[in-house]
């Protein structure tokens, strides 16, 4: 799958986790928190918070 010029670029999070990480977005009426993210993914807090500055 190619990651160039995504969201996901340099990325070592797994392309299945950013798309369970989208759904959770779209889907909270009042936002998620990165550390309610990095465990319902089994990733860090810090990652989580990556990831959402980026979906963001």
């Amino acid at each position: 799958m190619v990651k160039t010029k995504t969201i996901m670029y340099a990325s070592k999070i797994p392309t299945q986790k950013w798309v369970v990480a989208i759904y959770y977005m779209l889907t909270a009426r009042k936002g998620i928190s990165s550390l309610y993210l990095g465990k319902e993914l089994g990733i860090t807090q810090k990652s989580a918070w990556f990831m959402l500055q980026r979906i963001r």
